[in-house]
């Protein structure tokens, strides 16, 4: 996709007459520029970049957080839910590489890895990998202490995701329920589900109990509401997210975070 840095450029000097600004907004353009040119690959619009650009702008150290899943067992790169360990997860090996990369290309962000401790309240995951919630969570809980030791050459942080965003749960269950509720977002949620099947298929058939279409888009509803608390926190904070590819990366285009697609796929 070819960006229109003009557009950008001045969308950029409108938000710093109204912030608190560190970088200049030269600055920030060549840091997008870089960005953009470095990974390709990656998702960029006009509005993503100039949201990213606010971050850079008006914090001196960035914050990038990356939501990573715990150690689910994988074939080939794609997991299949047959169980579930506590070393360094497939999706936190993938983040590391890309954040390895993108501190290259920024050297001034500081990086936060979030492990989703609260799979372990997922009765079918649980189901699947045969483990109790009581071992899930010590299973997450080793996982962190792996993926800390991993990174600590370079001075990053892992923290379980609840640790670090306490009302995450909650305010999953709020947004869920406005979603499944709302006739603006149920084709959306349906068609999404559908794109999603292949994965609730495997987990399905590794816990060895039937997944009924409603069960789907439960799980669909959640996980989309899931992506928008966390693109509200990081909006809020003013962090960076690293996300890899998957069909609920548009849910964060419904807040003001800053995000950036790390290209790969796990399921």
């Amino acid at each position: 996709m070819t960006l229109d840095w003009r557009r950008i450029e001045k969308a950029l000097r409108q938000e710093a007459r109204q912030k608190t600004v560190f970088i200049d907004v030269p600055t920030v353009i060549d840091e997008l520029q870089k960005l953009t040119s470095n990974f390709p690959d990656a998702w960029w619009s006009r509005s993503m970049c100039r949201k990213i650009g606010c971050v850079l702008m008006t914090q001196k150290q960035p914050i990038a957080i990356a939501p990573c899943c715990p150690d689910y067992t994988h074939d080939k790169g794609i997991y299949n839910f047959h169980g579930l360990n506590g070393g360094v997860s497939l999706l936190a090996e993938k983040h590391v590489a890309f954040l390895l990369r993108l501190q290259q290309t920024l050297p001034r962000i500081n990086v936060l890895l979030l492990m989703a401790d609260h799979e372990a309240d997922d009765e079918f995951l649980c189901l699947a990998v045969g483990k109790s919630r009581k071992e899930f969570i010590g299973l997450v809980e080793e996982s962190v202490r792996a993926t800390r030791k991993l990174v600590e050459p370079q001075g990053w942080r892992v923290e379980p995701m609840t640790a670090v965003i306490s009302d995450l749960v909650t305010k999953e269950v709020e947004h869920q329920r406005q979603l499944i509720n709302s006739s603006e977002t149920f084709q959306r949620l349906k068609r999404e589900t559908g794109e999603r099947y292949s994965m609730y298929d495997k987990i399905a058939r590794a816990a060895r109990k039937r997944m009924s279409f409603e069960e789907m888009m439960e799980r669909t509803a959640k996980t989309a509401a899931q992506y928008l608390v966390m693109g509200y926190f990081a909006a809020e904070h003013h962090h960076l997210v690293v996300n890899h590819t998957t069909t609920n990366l548009g849910w964060y285009t419904e807040t003001e975070a800053a995000i950036i697609h790390n290209p790969v796929k796990v399921y």
